[in-house]
């Protein structure tokens, strides 16, 4: 079973395109959850630490940029990607 942590315990921020929860966070581990509005996408973006994410509700788009050309991944509820550092990557629910 998949442990996940209480969202009504993380700081909402509001985006244009739905919302981010921000979770506990220390050096080694950061929480959180990404609410995409339907027929929306987070912008083309990459982090500095490597991101393991898990479709927690319905589906959603990734496109993975491991290369020049990038590779569109669809998440199923329980589907688990992981993203290595800097990757450009965008998050979309089509």
């Amino acid at each position: 079973m998949l442990f996940m942590y209480d969202i009504n315990k993380c700081q909402k921020v509001s985006l244009p395109q739905g919302a981010i929860y921000l979770g506990p966070s220390d050096e080694n581990k950061s929480v959180g959850y990404l609410e995409l509005s339907p027929h929306t996408s987070l912008n083309l973006h990459n982090r500095p630490a490597t991101e393991k994410l898990t479709q927690v509700r319905e589906a959603s788009n990734m496109v993975v940029f491991n290369n020049d050309k990038g590779e569109t991944i669809i998440l199923q509820v329980g589907a688990s990607i992981t993203i290595n550092p800097t990757v450009w990557h965008i998050h979309a629910n089509p």
